[in-house]
């Protein structure tokens, strides 16, 4: 079975949008000098937040 995640999240908006649309995995980067770096806390923030509306 075809696996697919979605890298470079940066807001919860985008993480449920592509989890909606039926992404398995998300990625989000830890680099800072990335501009798609997301800090642990607003990772830890996502997850939460997807957790509650998704019921996982």
């Amino acid at each position: 079975m075809v696996k697919v995640k979605i890298c470079g999240i940066t807001s919860y908006e985008d993480a449920l949008a592509v989890t909606q649309a039926g992404a398995d995995m998300l990625g989000l980067n830890f680099y800072k000098k990335s501009p798609r770096f997301v800090t642990a806390e607003a990772a830890a923030d996502m997850a939460a937040r997807l957790r509650d509306e998704l019921g996982a």
